[in-house]
């Protein structure tokens, strides 16, 4: 049995870097010529209910079975096998966010792991008696997972790659979660409502940034009737910055003016809405 170190992927979103460590494992295990290499659907339910069994037992949420992960982590484990060796990312390949974000997964945490045996039963176990990958299997931060486990010859290239999937609300949608949120916070206050409209000029120029990658509120549309301008970006709509938590509770506030987009980027690979605010 083989396993690598984990792999673990936090967006800029989450205002956290990880370091990452790429362990590269050859064993001597020679493939025969003849043996044909085939995906085995078996081994990856059986894998992915050993996976549910042991967080249930501790009391975490069931992960939910993703496709698009499935077909993500499927690639990575033919590349292992047609390269007799574990790595969390072979040369002209992309890491594992863009690896995740090709599949159209939208999502804003991701982690892998990967092992190799020539004993199917092996594969879970090992997992769990290493304490990097054990993480990744009990980290609570996952919602879903997909795994894919190549079969040549008896012997098997695994790879998990877990995430935590977003949905994607439509523009009208996000920013009607956007305010029911504002508002929320100053009903805590006891605070009345403020009426929040959505502003299509505002929602266009939020979308221009996101293609060009840059967070600038300056660049949002600014009518001469408002004050101010904030511009965020959030893995949901409820998630406010602390600039807008604490612009909730102001007691002279009248209206504000909201726009959204929901983009990918290069530093969102896995999308992310974009925010702009007036007030």
């Amino acid at each position: 049995m083989t396993v690598t170190h984990p792999k673990r992927n936090i967006l800029p979103a989450l205002r956290t870097l990880a370091i990452l460590f790429v362990i590269t494992v050859r064993w001597q295990d020679a493939l025969a010529a003849e043996d044909k290499a085939t995906a085995d659907p078996a081994v990856e339910q059986s894998m992915f209910k050993l996976v549910n069994q042991e967080r249930v037992q501790r009391e975490l949420p069931a992960l939910k079975w993703s496709e698009k992960l499935q077909q993500a982590a499927r690639k990575h484990s033919q590349l292992m096998m047609q390269s007799k060796r574990l790595s969390h990312r072979f040369p002209d390949e992309a890491d594992l966010m863009a690896r995740l974000a090709v599949t159209g997964l939208h999502f804003n945490y991701a982690a892998e792991n990967l092992a190799y045996s020539t004993d199917a039963d092996d594969l879970h176990p090992s997992l769990m008696h290493s304490p990097g990958h054990r993480a990744n299997i009990l980290d609570p931060k996952s919602n879903a997972v997909g795994i894919g486990v190549i079969n040549v010859g008896g012997k098997y290239f695994a790879t998990e790659d877990f995430a935590a999937v977003t949905e994607e609300s439509n523009v009208a949608e996000s920013e009607k979660r956007f305010a029911a949120a504002f508002n929320k916070l100053r009903a805590q206050r006891k605070m009345s409502a403020v009426p929040v409209e959505a502003d299509k000029n505002i929602a266009d120029s939020m979308c221009q940034l996101a293609a060009n990658d840059k967070l600038v509120a300056a660049s949002i549309p600014k009518p001469l009737t408002t004050m101010g301008a904030i511009a965020f970006t959030a893995s949901q709509p409820e998630e406010l910055p602390t600039n807008l938590i604490q612009l909730s509770g102001s007691p002279g506030l009248k209206k504000l003016l909201v726009g959204a987009c929901f983009h990918t980027s290069p530093t969102y690979p896995g999308g992310t809405y974009w925010f702009g605010v007036l007030y």
